[in-house]
């Protein structure tokens, strides 16, 4: 009965403070994709082994373009060169969705203050 009042709570608050209060990085819910060292060191192996890219990719789970960001200097130069501005992805996270996600995650019951 404790969790549901703060619960309650917790989703009574406006947006700002919500967002200042419930904290995801680093949980299993932070929707960011983090990549270890010992998967790169897997795709470096496996690339002096004349595999490509896409099948590097595809054993590693992570995408092509991130493999040859974090493994392909040239790549990554280009990469950078080419974007304009703060952000030019599809999949940013914008403040009012990022609140809307913790909301979620709070009435599921999933995190408490």
């Amino acid at each position: 009965m404790k969790n549901a009042n703060k619960i309650i709570e917790t989703l009574k608050m406006n947006d700002s403070e919500l967002d200042k209060m419930v904290h995801i990085q680093g949980t299993k819910y932070d929707r960011k994709v983090k990549f270890t060292e010992d998967d790169f060191k897997k795709a470096r192996k496996m690339l002096k082994a004349g595999r490509s890219w896409a099948e590097i990719s595809k054993e590693c789970r992570i995408k092509v373009r991130d493999l040859r960001y974090h493994l392909d200097p040239v790549f990554k130069k280009e990469y950078l060169t080419s974007l304009s501005g703060k952000h030019t992805g599809k999949d940013h996270i914008s403040k009012q969705n990022r609140v809307s996600y913790k909301r979620h995650l709070v009435a599921a019951g999933l995190l408490v203050v």
